[in-house]
């Protein structure tokens, strides 16, 4: 009689670490995917800050070196070499 109760006690320990085991993996596979994709999606974000930040620093160096001209007024200027008259028209170099 003690062997039965043992046995069913044993039987009830297994289930609950079957049970347990088949509850974290079912939970711990698919958040682990997930947590890759977000990890992949931040590091894409990173590389996507770090081309906009370099894009907007060869801008400014761009616009930086029309200052010594005068040209840091009017930056459509910058790009076209447009500069102004005696009388404020536009005329080009």
């Amino acid at each position: 009689m003690k062997s039965a109760a043992a046995f069913a006690r044993l039987e009830r320990i297994v289930r609950r670490l079957a049970m347990t085991i088949g509850a974290l993996s079912a939970v711990a596979v698919p958040l682990s995917f997930g947590y890759d994709a977000y990890q992949d999606e931040i590091e894409m974000r990173r590389f996507q800050a770090r081309l906009a930040a370099d894009r907007v620093a060869q801008y400014a160096a761009a616009a930086g070196r029309g200052r010594d001209r005068g040209l840091d007024r009017d930056p459509s200027r910058v790009s076209s070499g447009a500069h102004h008259g005696p009388h404020g028209l536009r005329r080009r170099c």
